[in-house]
């Protein structure tokens, strides 16, 4: 039975030495700058997605729960706006 504290930590690093196994060394290696391509601008998926999601939310049925809080939307926009 293992009891002192530095005991369990040879068997924790012992079992997942065994697991992981260890670093081997690498016959090469990648230059990841080659790989690099200029960012691209996502920006305008923003807007679309917020109009989108708020498109959605519109067509919700008034006397529907829109979620787990259990409030109508009826409820929370008292005026169907």
């Amino acid at each position: 039975m293992v009891n002192k504290q530095e005991d369990k930590h040879q068997v924790l690093f012992n079992h997942f030495e065994g697991v992981l196994g260890q670093a081997r060394n690498r016959s090469g290696t990648f230059e990841l700058t080659t790989f690099h391509r200029a960012g691209i601008d996502l920006s305008d998926l923003d807007i679309f997605r917020k109009r989108k999601i708020w498109a959605t939310i519109q067509t919700l049925p008034a006397d529907r729960a829109p979620g787990p809080d259990g409030l109508l939307a009826v409820f929370t926009n008292p005026a169907g706006q």
